[in-house]
Parts: structure tokens; sequence; C-alpha cells
């Protein structure tokens, strides 16, 4: 039974016992002498079914930190699952989708390898470490200069860089 059927439950039994009054439900009402004896068998509550969690598809087969994937469905509710792609492509490549990834020869930090990694501060104070603020700031950064994802991992395709 759904979080929803219980709440459902427990107050139709409030309700039904006299425990709250129907017109003011934050008011107790008189206990009811005797419960209700009109029990008619099972009830359909009209629980929805609850439709299963869909996450960013990884086209890598990679699981990630639960940080690092709400960052990503994030993502993907954002872009759609066509520019998704270009994204996980490039950011698959570029670090792994790991927060942490740094690049010692170039400087560069986090998911969406930031140049100077303090950049992504404009995102948050946050940016070394949170995996939102990285991913909200490599979706603008993508945005005003390549116009889209896979604009950008064409180009990183293409260059070697992005």
């Amino acid at each position: 039974m759904t979080r929803r059927a219980l709440a459902r439950l427990a107050l139709l039994a409030a309700l039904g016992f006299g425990v709250l009054s129907a017109h003011a439900p934050h008011v107790a009402a008189e206990p009811a002498a005797t419960p209700p004896t009109n029990d008619v068998g099972p009830v359909d509550w009209g629980d929805d079914p609850v439709p299963p969690v869909r996450h960013a598809p990884s086209a890598f087969g990679k699981t990630y930190p639960a940080g690092t994937q709400a960052a990503r469905d994030w993502a993907w509710r954002r872009l759609g699952t066509g520019q998704f792609r270009c994204l996980d492509s490039l950011w698959h490549h570029e670090s792994g989708w790991r927060v942490l990834a740094h690049n010692p020869s170039s400087g560069a930090h986090g998911i969406p390898q930031a140049l100077p990694g303090s950049r992504m501060a404009s995102a948050g104070p946050d940016w070394r470490t949170n995996p939102m603020t990285q991913v909200r700031w490599g979706l603008r950064y993508i945005g005003g200069r390549y116009g889209s994802a896979c604009n950008a991992e064409a180009h990183r395709v293409r260059w070697g860089w992005y």
C-alpha cells in the first residue's frame, strides 16, 4: 500500500470514528460512541499506480552516486534524450561525471571541466563538491558558447576539447 493510500485510510478512519470533525479537520470532534458498522468490504481507494523512477540513460552502463545521478536526471529532463546523449558522451569523456575530476596539466575541474574551476562559483559557492552546481554551470556554458550539447560534443570530437 502506498503512503498516499495509508494517509487516506488514516484520515478516513479518523473521520469515521469521530476523532476529527469533517468540517474542521484540525479540530477534534467528540469521540463516536461506537465504531461504524456499515462495513462493505474491500474499498478501492483509487490509488494511481506508482510509475517506476526513471533515470537519465547512461550509454556507458555506469551507475553514479546519488547527487550526481540527481544532477544527471535534472539535465536529462531539461535537455531531452537526444541532447542528453551528447552531453553524456561529452562529460563521460571529459570527467567521467566525477565531481572531483581535476586535470593537473590544464587546471580544469569538475564534471564540465571548467577552466579554471573557480568559474563555476557563479553557479554557487559549493561549486567544488556539488554536482548540481557544476551541471547547472556547465549547461549555461555550453548553451552560451555552443548553442547545444550536441554542438559542444561535435566540437570536442573534431578538435579534442570543448
